[in-house]
């Protein structure tokens, strides 16, 4: 016993030495209690303990590292790897020991609705309860015993009347108030979707039809008509009323003016051309040298001429549905056999966003 030599240890490291050493000198003293000192104090001893390789094979984190497949693993081990990936005892399927990725959800978009393919699904009880709404609707106007000029919905400051809506029947021309109505609403819609980014639209301005019968009337107006800025849209929509309803959209970015004719019988192009640089010269504040730069030299018109033939009496409704489409869906189509359906669901629409309905 005499002959051994025991090796020399080093004195034990205490753990206020290890709290002052190199390696933790930017932590803060905590008391002896505090999670930061508990934390500091743990983290000293585990980097000076050396872990043995049994302990790197057997530890937790190489287990769920390097576990052996599904196929290999024994009853126990399943259950064991179980723990650990679950340590709070979650329900975990029986039939697979990892846990599934589920795929992200597709976006569609469907009629100006944003959905998720998660939750989208056709619902046939849904749609049949729009339907529902819409023949009430129906019922409420059409088939009414009241008188005509029942005021029964208000669209902001705009009253519309039986009569009014009444114009929505098919085969019926369009009034003034539910024009204005219409517009209302797609501009309204417009703003709202543009400020909660549901999808890149063009900014849109649309002129009343008041307004419109003073700018393109037989007497040019003279006086300052509307208090916007009119360069910040991108697109100013102009009503105007030829004997049957037409469309002016002046585009200031792409600094075109288009001409939407669904009859095609008038041929007015100088005038409106004429009217609305007028216009333009007294809304914009600018120098009249840039005006005429900007509008007379550079605007460009193009009168779109529909193949199609369209009733007089639709040309109200086409109006709006071009509006519509130029505001909140690019894609919809415009066609000779949407306007009927479009009638039901522009009446649809004026309700369910309508502010005040008397009854």
């Amino acid at each position: 016993m005499q002959g051994i030599n025991r090796p020399i240890l080093p004195p034990p490291i205490e753990i206020e030495d290890i709290m002052r050493s190199s390696s933790t000198r930017h932590i803060r003293k905590k008391s002896p209690k505090s999670p930061m000192f508990i934390k500091a104090k743990h983290q000293a001893f585990n980097s000076n303990r050396q872990i043995s390789p049994f302990e790197k094979i057997t530890s937790k984190k190489a287990i769920c590292k390097n576990t052996l497949p599904g196929f290999l693993l024994t009853n126990q081990q399943i259950e064991d790897f179980r723990k650990v990936k679950n340590p709070k005892n979650k329900i975990i399927s029986p039939c697979s020991v990892f846990t599934q990725k589920t795929e992200s959800p597709m976006y569609v978009y469907n009629h100006g609705v944003v959905s998720s393919s998660h939750t989208h699904q056709k619902n046939p009880q849904g749609s049949a309860s729009k339907l529902e709404i819409i023949e009430q609707i129906k019922t409420l106007v059409f088939d009414s015993d009241r008188s005509p000029e029942q005021i029964i919905l208000r669209i902001g400051k705009l009253d519309l009347s039986i009569s009014d809506l009444s114009s929505l029947k098919q085969e019926q021309p369009l009034t003034n108030n539910v024009m204005n109505a219409g517009l209302k609403y797609i501009k309204k819609r417009n703003k709202i979707r543009i400020n909660f980014k549901k999808e890149p639209l063009e900014r849109v301005y649309i002129i009343s039809t008041q307004l419109c019968e003073k700018i393109f009337g037989e007497t040019p107006c003279e006086e300052k008509l509307i208090t916007k800025d009119l360069l910040k849209y991108d697109d100013i929509l102009f009503p105007v009323f030829v004997g049957y309803w037409t469309l002016l959209v002046c585009s200031l970015g792409r600094k075109t003016i288009f001409y939407y004719d669904p009859i095609g019988i008038e041929s007015s192009d100088k005038l409106m051309k004429n009217r609305l640089f007028n216009f333009l010269r007294q809304e914009i504040q600018l120098d009249e040298s840039v005006i005429q730069s900007m509008f007379i030299k550079k605007l460009t018109y193009k009168n779109i001429t529909e193949s199609e033939v369209y009733d007089h009496v639709d040309s109200g409704i086409y109006i709006l549905r071009q509006a519509f489409r130029l505001s909140l869906d690019r894609r919809a189509h415009v066609k000779p056999e949407y306007m009927n359906d479009f009638r039901y669901k522009l009446l649809y629409y004026l309700f369910k966003h309508g502010t005040k309905v008397i009854i």
